[in-house]
């Protein structure tokens, strides 16, 4: 429950950005989570990209779909995270990871390799973008104290096809 409560949380505290969406859905008849190429038309390798998505301009997020992921153990002071590395295609500007706002990349249209654990699954935002700060900010201080992402030790908690 704790991390349905986490998201919860998220959730709520964008609600002035999927207000703002929402108005863009009604003037401009927008979706409000849009595939990589709405907004970027002239990269060719996000016109077949259906693994990514983009929730209005300015949050890419790239979703585990698949428990086919290389994992990785790190153990901390007895405490073990297991990290899935993930490919995230980035389209050309300044991204900035939601989760750690000092892993922020110049990109020109490239593939990364992100790695993710459970509860941080990887979500940018366009680097200097003010909401973009202050969600990060929310997340790594406020919602990071009231419902900590899960320590996991089993990776089979999550399976997916």
């Amino acid at each position: 429950m704790s991390q349905f409560a986490r998201f919860a949380r998220l959730f709520a505290f964008m609600a002035p950005y999927r207000k703002l969406l929402m108005g863009e859905a009604q003037e401009k008849g927008w979706p409000m989570v849009r595939p990589l190429f709405f907004h970027h038309p002239g990269d060719s390798k996000t016109h077949q990209m259906n693994t990514q998505f983009l929730l209005g301009e300015n949050i890419l997020v790239a979703p585990v779909l698949t428990s086919k992921l290389k994992y990785k153990r790190v153990n901390i002071i007895h405490i073990e995270y297991i990290y899935a590395a993930l490919d995230v295609y980035l389209p050309r500007g300044n991204w900035t990871l939601l989760w750690d706002p000092k892993e922020t990349y110049t990109a020109t249209g490239e593939t990364i390799k992100v790695e993710v654990k459970f509860g941080k699954p990887a979500v940018f935002y366009k680097t200097g973008w003010d909401y973009g700060e202050r969600l990060s900010s929310f997340v790594n201080t406020q919602l990071e104290s009231e419902f900590p992402a899960l320590t996991m030790t089993d990776t089979t908690i999550n399976k997916c096809s």
